[in-house]
This record gives C-alpha cells, structure tokens and sequence, in this order.
C-alpha cells in the first residue's frame, strides 16, 4: 500500500456509483459526490440539453454506422464486416448511457 492512499482520500465516495450516481440528497453528511449530484440535477431540471444531448449521441452513431466507408483510415485495416460490427457495439454502448442518463433523471423525479 502506498503511504498517499489513505481512508480519507475515500470519505464520502464509499457506497456511491462512479456514474452519475443515484443519492438520497436530503440525506447528511454532505460529500463532494452528494454536492456534485445537486448541481447536476439542478442544471438537468433548467433546460432539456441533456436529453438532447443524449438523442444526438445516438443519432451520431446511427449516422456513423450507416456511412461506414467514410471512415477508412490507412493506419487501421479493418474489413467492411469489422466495421459494422464496431459500429453496432458503438450503437449499443450510446444506447446504453443514454437509457442510464432517463434513468438517473426519473429516479430524481425529473419528468
């Protein structure tokens, strides 16, 4: 163990998720996760940019899916079949953070 590594480094990060965590805000103590989780859901509920947001991201991969071609690189060799298959995992992966993204905002009771 390193001498810099020490419990306090992890107060208030102990039973949070890394992403967008989902906290009771009324809850004390305060932490910097609690703080941040405040400030974000307060910008979230100010405007919809982020579900915007979130819906470009998909869009952007379908996009990129669909023109795959204009993606060649000459440092990359990869066959057309390995492209469409990055590009579905891309798909899935923006799918999968913006479904996390109207989770997090319906569990704090935005609508």
């Amino acid at each position: 163990e390193s001498p810099l590594v020490t419990p306090e480094l992890y107060k208030g990060y102990e039973a949070t998720s890394p992403i967008a965590p989902l906290v009771d805000i009324g809850s004390a103590p305060s932490s910097p996760r609690k703080e941040y989780a405040k400030v974000l859901i307060s910008r979230i509920r100010q405007s919809s940019i982020y579900i915007a947001y979130c819906i470009l991201c998909m869009l952007l991969s379908l996009i990129t899916m669909a023109f795959l071609t204009r993606l060649d690189s000459p440092f990359v060799r990869e066959s057309k079949t390995e492209k469409i298959g990055l590009g579905f995992i891309e798909v899935l992966l923006t799918s999968a953070i913006a479904s996390e993204c109207a989770l997090d905002m319906w569990a704090q009771g935005v609508r």
